[in-house]
């Protein structure tokens, strides 16, 4: 199974994003789409995933001083993934996310020239758990 099965089979396709330095509080409508992911892009291409969570204590501790105050979303917001391209297999993904130390990759195009075209987002423990089920 997990030799031959493909990213696209296992990632998730519930996400957004949006690049750094966008206001946080517009990072956080973002979730109102209920997304999973939001994908935090510099250059167009994805730097960080953060989930609703993390912007949501980063605006509570700024307070209701802060209302006029901007803050930036940034990829330390989030954790650090890897683009594997959607022709990948999960051991290909696995790979990837293990020489890259992080738990997420964000699917990208199948091709150098769609790299920057992010297609899913799938982490280590989908992988697992997929594995686990299909044996």
């Amino acid at each position: 199974f997990r030799s031959r099965t493909g990213v696209s089979a296992v990632m998730s396709h519930r996400f957004t994003a949006a690049p750094a330095g966008t206001d946080l509080a517009d990072a956080r409508r973002l979730f109102e789409g209920a997304p999973e992911w939001l994908i935090v892009t510099e250059s167009g291409r994805a730097a960080a995933v953060v989930t609703a969570e993390p912007i949501e204590r980063a605006l509570a501790e700024r307070g209701p001083d802060a209302v006029h105050a901007s803050a930036a979303l940034t990829v330390e917001h989030g954790q650090g993934c890897v683009s594997v391209p959607a022709s990948a297999t999960l051991r290909e993904a696995l790979d990837a996310m293990d020489r890259a130390e992080v738990d997420v990759a964000v699917i990208t195009g199948p091709s150098i020239r769609d790299a920057n075209t992010i297609k899913g987002v799938l982490t280590r423990a989908e992988i697992e758990a997929a594995v686990r089920y299909h044996g």
